[in-house]
């Protein structure tokens, strides 16, 4: 992949292991917010977890919720929820959040020019907060986040908008990340993809987007990027 001159990299599932915190995160949200006890556990099973990868978190508290995801309330809802999770991020050990092999490849692909971006559907205050405290936020020139653009993955718009601040063309680049809405994101901006093998639903998505994108790297460690 050294062809490659610009990496664009999701961020949770892929360069950072979220899922317990998240999953946590989100038993806590519903039960403060009228879930009863009884059903509160399953918001932090892998069965939901799997239906919100990719998914930004206004659409998965409204799934909690069973609320419309266009309420008004849920502005109120995802600051508490992200409060929440910045602090369990910030008592956690960094390093245990960092996947194996992420650090490495990062800084070694920094290290031989590579123009390296975050490209994900969380707020950028939180992306940013996590990049932080996981000591990887300098190998980053651009950081895309939620707000970024008016539309998210698997819409080409993040990746599009990486590539305008990054100066460079779709042919440059290729996509790393762990699901679906990224691969697709990748085939709709006309730039490479790869698939993380860590994939908490790796041969599901890969059975998914086989069929329309005939080229798809499948990756066991950063140091393949290289």
């Amino acid at each position: 992949m050294n062809a490659f001159g610009a990496f664009l990299f999701d961020l949770d599932g892929t360069l950072l292991d979220t899922h317990s915190i998240i999953q946590a995160g989100l038993v806590n949200f519903a039960l403060k917010n009228g879930v009863s006890p009884e059903q509160a556990p399953f918001f932090g099973t892998d069965e939901f977890y799997l239906t919100t990868l990719g998914v930004p978190l206004r659409s998965v508290l409204a799934k909690v919720l069973k609320i419309d995801p266009s309420d008004s309330s849920l502005e109120n809802h995802c600051s508490q929820y992200r409060a929440w999770q910045s602090a369990a991020y910030s008592s956690a050990d960094p390093s245990a959040l960092v996947f194996p092999t992420v650090r490495e490849g990062l800084l070694a692909l920094k290290a031989s020019g590579k123009r390296l971006a975050v490209v994900s559907t969380r707020a950028i205050n939180s992306v940013e907060h996590l990049l932080k405290i996981t000591g990887l936020r300098d190998l980053f020139e651009v950081v895309v986040g939620l707000e970024s653009t008016a539309r998210t993955k698997p819409q080409p718009d993040p990746l599009l908008y990486a590539m305008k601040l990054l100066n460079v063309s779709p042919s440059q680049c290729i996509m790393i990340g762990d699901t679906e809405h990224d691969l697709f994101a990748a085939q709709a901006a006309s730039t490479a993809a790869a698939l993380v093998n860590w994939s908490k639903e790796r041969d599901k998505v890969i059975a998914t987007v086989s069929p329309h994108i005939s080229h798809l790297h499948v990756i066991t460690s950063f140091t393949q990027l290289l």
